[in-house]
């Protein structure tokens, strides 16, 4: 069908006849979803012949033995040689087809905007890499590097697609394959895609967290030094995640050592160095003053924007924050836009996030709300109380499965249950307040 001929044409050893671009390859994904014409180019004569091979594979077989037959004086030895010869080559030949599946869909993650993405049907677009993974899995050993590699690439998409919970076991796999060929750059990859995945589950785990980000950084200071871009990175993830997860003071001291090292040893465009900015504050944001957070923030949109854009989780996270700030320099210089600044970057932060993370992630309550208290604020009554009982709705189901309100969301919610107060608006404040206490809607 029209995929075969799809994959046939990202997999052309000649560069002439395989996909141009990954977004021309990822059209044709697309095409073929919607059930449109592809444009892949029709079977050859060649690879007709070689269907026709594979249908009578009794016939060619029965052929090849009675060569194999006449020739047998050649020597058991010749035979044995050109016998192992040739299943070494069918096993190069076969790393070398999964490492090219594996560098197109590592093209796909990196060239093509998510929102692309989002608009396909996620469930078919996850049941082709389910199969792709399966069938690769099933060809290979788990210690081939090819393996490893299709397995971190999947991983990694998964990521991207916001399947945090279909990732990890995928990488799981990659890093154990990875350990046993004792290859450590492929074992730090590995621990740094399953901070990711960890980091965008629903119900996080910041103590796995943590632990994988240590693994990854000590070993990657062993290989590369502490100013290697991946150790920058990890220790400034690091740095963010003890002080602003698990209250660990370490961390404010590994952010600080974390940007120190990005702004010697780093472009100002690398994405790393807006990582590090990033963290940096997200590590001392408690310790700064409304009008040093708001500069600060300011910054880090600006660099996070210039280095990933707006599709990487660091994105929305800086917007929505620099939307919080807006919002109380509203109160120190009234009538300077603040608030409407506020109000628009919100929605910004709240319309990304939805692309990139599940819907009942905590980072997605607490935008919504954040964009609640600053659409109160504008006077927007409605439109803030849609999205606060989103993020009830989301918060009550979080709960009654096992997951506890975090400190992150608690603080947005209160400052609502305030304002809500303020404006004598009790009726709506009481519900959120006591949101735990309700009875369970069936």
């Amino acid at each position: 069908g029209d995929l075969d001929w799809i994959v046939l044409k990202a997999l052309e050893k000649d560069r002439g006849r395989r996909y141009e671009t990954a977004n021309a390859f990822a059209e044709d994904i697309r095409r073929h979803l919607a059930d449109e014409p592809v444009t892949a180019a029709a079977p050859s004569r060649t690879y007709r012949f070689r269907k026709l091979l594979r249908r009578n594979r009794t016939t060619f077989g029965a052929a090849a033995a009675v060569l194999i037959a006449l020739s047998a004086g050649v020597g058991f030895s010749t035979w044995s040689f050109l016998n192992e010869k040739e299943a070494r080559l069918h096993a190069e030949e076969s790393e070398r087809q999964t490492r090219l599946v594996a560098s197109f869909l590592q093209d796909l993650l990196e060239g093509i905007d998510p929102g692309f993405i989002q608009g396909v049907n996620l469930e078919v677009l996850r049941s082709r890499l389910d199969r792709i993974g399966t069938q690769m899995e099933g060809e290979l050993p788990q210690d081939s590097p090819a393996a490893v590699e299709l397995l971190l690439t999947l991983g990694k998409v998964y990521n991207a697609l916001g399947k945090s919970a279909d990732a990890r076991p995928v990488l799981e796999k990659a890093l154990s394959g990875a350990r046993l060929l004792d290859d450590q750059p492929k074992i730090v990859d590995a621990l740094v895609a399953l901070g990711d995945a960890i980091e965008r589950a629903v119900a996080p785990d910041y103590e796995e967290e943590r632990s994988r980000l240590t693994e990854g950084l000590e070993l990657n200071r062993e290989i590369h030094g502490p100013s290697h871009p991946t150790s920058i990175l990890l220790l400034s993830r690091l740095g963010a995640l003890n002080s602003n997860k698990l209250r660990d003071p370490v961390g404010v001291a590994q952010a600080e050592e974390a940007w120190r090292l990005a702004d010697q040893h780093l472009a100002e465009d690398d994405p790393i160095r807006a990582s590090a900015l990033g963290n940096l504050y997200r590590s001392k944001r408690r310790l700064l003053t409304v009008e040093e957070r708001h500069t600060m923030l300011v910054e880090v949109k600006s660099v996070i924007e210039s280095s990933y854009g707006p599709n990487h989780l660091y994105w929305p996270r800086a917007v929505s924050d620099l939307a919080v700030s807006h919002l109380k320099m509203e109160e120190i210089e009234p009538g300077r836009g603040h608030l409407g600044s506020a109000l628009r970057l919100a929605k910004m932060a709240d319309l990304r996030s939805r692309s990139i993370l599940p819907a009942a992630h905590g980072e997605q309550i607490v935008r919504l709300w954040r964009l609640a208290g600053i659409q109160l604020a504008a006077g927007q009554l409605d439109e803030a109380r849609a999205a606060w009982e989103e993020a009830l709705t989301y918060q009550r189901a979080r709960w009654e499965a096992g997951i506890p309100e975090s400190s992150d969301s608690t603080w947005p919610r209160e400052k609502l249950v305030r304002m809500l107060r303020e404006a004598g608006e009790d009726e709506f404040a009481d519900p959120l307040q006591h949101w735990d206490q309700l009875p369970t809607k069936n």
